[in-house]
């Protein structure tokens, strides 16, 4: 009796005859203390549980105490892969969130070079449609400013302006070849001389300046002959159009778009990339 007596009053010492007495219906303010350090201690054992398990360690339950020790040598393979697989998890989302905006930003700076390299083909292509039009349908242009608008159309690839002829010796004053350049040595993109990029776009470089030598011939021949000289020169104008769009092709792949990006440039670009007359 005596020993019930102290684990029913929290280890006091009580007589048997105490034991018998009627108990308040009150609870005394040493029960109620009690109770609330047993909800405590319950809550902080579970939510040292949870630490517990998080960082790997095996919680071992007292299921008729209702509480919970932890040993913290032992491991258990669960909590273990557990812990491990969302440190992985938690790694793998950091990196990928990191990685994902500087993509996206380089991606799009690529899109904007694109795009600025490309602008400089469709005006080719436009001025040559023009000069075509005025030369060959039309016929209202002397040979002086047949010449001038020409120099215009090729971007200073055929026969450069006055203002450039003085550096046209020490340096390519072309613009096409400066968009060649810039994809492949840099700025804009980089690519290795051996390279299939580099090889095609220099070689398509090359062919359109033939092809505007070509243009250059025949507008000079055109005034000098009749109506199968201008025959030739609309030749002329259909190869070169045709050589331009096959360079704006080259320009492109030097970035290494995939088929997406490559879809948003021809649509922004479309005085380049449309489809010419063969």
């Amino acid at each position: 009796m005596e020993i019930r007596a102290r684990m029913n009053d929290g280890w006091r010492h009580t007589s048997p005859a105490m034991s018998t007495r009627p108990r308040s219906s009150v609870p005394r303010a040493s029960s109620l203390s009690r109770v609330r350090r047993a909800r405590w201690s319950s809550s902080s054992s579970r939510r040292a549980n949870v630490a517990n398990v998080a960082r790997g360690r095996r919680v071992i339950f007292n299921e008729n105490a209702g509480d919970s020790s932890v040993s913290v040598d032992g491991t258990t393979r669960r909590a273990s892969l557990l812990a491990l697989t969302l440190a992985m998890t938690t790694t793998a989302s950091v990196d990928v969130a990191r990685a994902s905006p500087f993509d996206d930003l380089a991606s799009a700076k690529r899109r904007t070079n694109a795009k600025f390299l490309a602008g400089p083909v469709a005006t080719a292509r436009a001025r040559l449609a023009a000069l075509r039009r005025d030369l060959v349908v039309n016929g209202g242009l002397d040979v002086d400013d047949a010449r001038e608008a020409l120099t215009k159309a090729t971007l200073d690839c055929a026969t450069p302006r006055d203002s450039l002829k003085a550096y046209s010796n020490a340096r390519d004053v072309c613009t096409l070849s400066i968009l060649t350049r810039s994809v492949t040595k840099g700025p804009a993109a980089r690519n290795a001389d051996d390279s299939q990029e580099s090889m095609a776009v220099y070689d398509a470089l090359e062919r359109t300046k033939d092809s505007f030598g070509v243009v250059e011939a025949a507008v000079e021949r055109a005034f000098e002959s009749g109506a199968e000289e201008k025959e030739k020169l609309d030749a002329a104008f259909v190869d070169a159009d045709a050589a331009l769009y096959d360079f704006a092709r080259a320009l492109a792949a030097c970035f290494r778009f995939d088929d997406r990006s490559l879809d948003a440039l021809l649509e922004d670009v479309p005085g380049a990339f449309v489809e010419p007359e063969r």
